[in-house]
């Protein structure tokens, strides 16, 4: 594991040894255990699997007290990183000796395996139907009258068989809708596998992905906090999990108009009438009662008489204490 020049007197280290309350080398050793484990179990972008805990790191750190303490002393110098629906990644991991170097060798891996397939096409050519030469010399044989006569005697009998698609055809239109997901997409990530979903994908889901990366620059603000994090998944999760069907268009429910009422059924206003009476009555009912109680204080009853004749509901009806009212049975509360 290689380590710059200097990074044992790095003044982040010397805070990490601080904040950790241990020795300057056991701060380097936890520095360059942990970019072990970047390089054993990470991406060629410093990011760990989803699924690593803060206990993970400290167990493969060899740290041990908690490990929280650890990973704020670590997030607070720089050295570990942590995002929500990513997981733990070392910011800056390419600028380091050995996160240029992983860099460096997964860009060759990635423009060789390039370089395999133009060759692979190359090989095998155009389609069977496309006259000319082709790049293999064995597949060049000349073409006769005979056989193409045969081919049409058996095209005539049952149907002509469908057309050998063009090799490659998937990885260009791959190719082409990955450029695409690097422009609206805010967090690509595993380029091949995603190519490979890409050029299986059909033309509706595609358009579907489409339209969701382009709400984040569309109508971001009224986006919940549910589906802002789903659009900021890795983009080989958002594939895989077809996260994008959430954003198919939904059909609009009719909206059913209530029935009017049949003959005999009391209408809405009328039923709310009533109970507005019916309401009133009770109201009166009480006030009256109140008022021939002899155990209740003549101001007590003068400021019920103000209060509901200040009440702008019985403007224009006759007070109740003035008009003969049928009381119910009342119970007096002891």
């Amino acid at each position: 594991m290689a380590a710059e020049d200097g990074l044992e007197e790095n003044p982040k280290v010397k805070t990490l040894a601080k904040l950790l309350r241990e020795g300057r080398r056991d701060a380097f050793w936890y520095v360059m255990m942990w970019r072990r484990l970047v390089v054993h179990a990470g991406n060629a972008a410093g990011a760990l699997p989803r699924n690593y805990t803060a206990d993970d790191v400290a167990a493969f750190l060899d740290f041990s007290g908690d490990a929280r303490r650890l990973v704020r002393a670590m997030k607070a110098t720089g050295f570990i990183g942590y995002r929500k629906g990513r997981g733990f990644f070392y910011p800056g991991w390419k600028t380091t000796t050995t996160g240029s170097y992983v860099s460096k060798r997964d860009d060759e891996r990635v423009r060789k395996a390039r370089e395999r397939e133009e060759r692979r096409r190359t090989v095998q050519g155009p389609s069977a139907d496309v006259q000319g030469q082709t790049a293999d010399a064995s597949a060049d044989r000349p073409r006769t009258n005979h056989g193409q006569t045969d081919i049409k005697k058996e095209s005539k009998g049952r149907g002509a068989p469908p057309p050998i698609p063009p090799p490659g055809g998937g990885g260009s239109l791959a190719d082409a809708r990955w450029e695409e997901i690097m422009k609206i997409a805010p967090t690509p990530q595993n380029r091949e596998v995603c190519k490979r979903m890409l050029a299986e994908m059909s033309a509706e889901d595609w358009t579907l992905v489409q339209a969701g990366y382009r709400r984040l620059s569309g109508d971001s603000l009224t986006l919940s906090k549910k589906t802002r994090r789903v659009l900021h998944w890795p983009t080989d999760v958002f594939l895989r999990k077809q996260a994008y069907l959430r954003f198919r268009p939904q059909e609009r429910q009719s909206v059913t108009t209530k029935r009017p009422p049949r003959e005999g059924e009391p209408s809405t206003v009328a039923a709310g009438l009533a109970e507005l009476e019916s309401t009133r009555t009770r109201a009166d009912e009480f006030i009256v009662a109140l008022l021939a109680d002899p155990d209740v204080p003549e101001a007590e009853k003068a400021a019920r008489r103000a209060a509901w004749t200040a009440d702008p509901r019985n403007a224009g009806r006759p007070a109740p204490w003035e008009v003969k009212v049928k009381l119910r049975v009342v119970t007096a509360k002891t």
